[in-house]
């Protein structure tokens, strides 16, 4: 008699809940992005492992946040009240940290650095940094070997947020409902732009904000991976979570070069380490999650590492930067990320309260006297 091994499926599995290893996976990812930062941004050469860059490593980490991003981004619409909770969830998630970053960058640079900035580039940098905007605060750190930039991480976390507002607009059409329908569309679009269609180069610079001057791989990359985790939670019925599986998919990806191959072998491999039962670790369950804040902050203070130690070895410098990340991310999380998650459901109903205040403060002045 033939007897069948019940498959694991992923919408049967914890999804919804923290019974799972989704906080790891990210957390996991994020010292990985640290850890590929640390082996360039110090001589401006990159290590390689057995033929593999460490780029490869950040590359793996933001393929992994994308497709885990997609998945989650999707569920928390489909579950908000509304379009306006949604978007209230997503800045609140966002933000907070975001705002610490860009002090915490100001401070180290005052304290730390050569010079002290003035106060208009200080002012500009921040609010750039707020509205997801990578600046240079005027070349200060010109003299590093690998970038000027205070903060080159934030050039996905635009790209990111803009897909939070493109599946938005996805739910709001009705399409996120039509599975079918977004699928169809998505396999016309990546065709298109793989054989350099206009409409293609349309789609992928406009609809997926993805720059057009990268190279083609790198382009797929990106909304890829966030499309890939849209579709997952969409069919997530239907996908088998198979430890199996996912080791034949990534053994190809060391001996074959493909954006499109890595992303689907890393982002099925992040979902089967995050969901599979049998890699459940209960003992991680309630674990902070610091991922977001390890991967805004660690860029400012590995770019300071390098203008003051500007000979640390790669190791020391990677622990190093590592270490002061985790203190600055728990500082990120606990005095700000946590407090805005708290003002869910209030934060645009104060804006509402507001305009109703001043709407009646209007209302209440005395009206001007006309002269007969």
């Amino acid at each position: 008699m033939i007897s069948f091994v019940p498959m694991n499926i992923l919408g049967n599995l914890n999804i919804s809940t923290r019974e799972n290893n989704l906080t790891f996976v990210r957390l996991l990812a994020a010292v990985a992005v640290v850890f590929s930062h640390a082996m360039v941004l110090n001589d401006g050469k990159e290590l390689v492992f057995w033929g593999i860059g460490t780029g490869y490593f950040g590359t793996i980490a933001v393929s992994v946040f994308f497709s885990l991003s997609g998945f989650l981004i999707t569920q928390s619409y489909l579950r908000s009240k509304s379009a306006s909770d949604y978007l209230e969830a997503r800045v609140l998630r966002i933000f907070p940290g975001l705002f610490f970053t860009a002090i915490l960058t100001i401070l180290l640079i005052h304290i730390f650095g050569n010079y002290i900035p003035s106060a208009y580039n200080s002012a500009q940098f921040f609010l750039k940094t707020i509205t997801l905007k990578m600046d240079s605060y005027h070349d200060y750190f010109a003299s590093n070997p690998k970038t000027a930039t205070p903060n080159g991480s934030l050039w996905t976390l635009e790209t990111e947020f803009k897909y939070y507002i493109l599946v938005m607009f996805l739910g709001l059409l009705g399409v996120l409902k039509r599975p079918a329908l977004l699928l169809t569309v998505t396999v016309v679009a990546f065709i298109l732009y793989y054989y350099d269609n206009i409409l293609g180069n349309y789609v992928f610079q406009y609809a997926l904000n993805t720059p057009m001057h990268n190279a083609p791989q790198q382009l797929l990359n990106l909304p890829l991976c966030f499309l890939l985790g849209v579709f997952a939670f969409l069919y997530r019925r239907f996908i088998p979570v198979s430890i199996t599986l996912a080791i034949l998919l990534l053994i190809p990806c060391f001996f074959v070069s493909h954006a499109a191959l890595y992303a689907v072998a890393w982002s099925y491999a992040a979902f089967v380490v995050g969901f599979h039962p049998k890699l459940f670790m209960p003992r991680l369950v309630n674990m902070t999650d610091l991922s977001y804040g390890i991967y805004i902050t660690s860029f400012p203070i590995q770019q300071l590492l390098v203008l003051n130690f500007p000979s640390i070895g790669k190791s020391w410098f990677f622990v190093t930067s590592l270490l002061l990340t985790l203190i600055a991310s728990r500082i990120s999380w606990e005095y700000f990320e946590k407090p805005g998650l708290s003002y869910r459901g209030k934060f645009f109903s104060s804006f509402g309260r507001l305009k109703s205040r001043i709407t009646a403060k209007l209302k209440s002045l005395p009206k001007p006297k006309m002269n007969a």
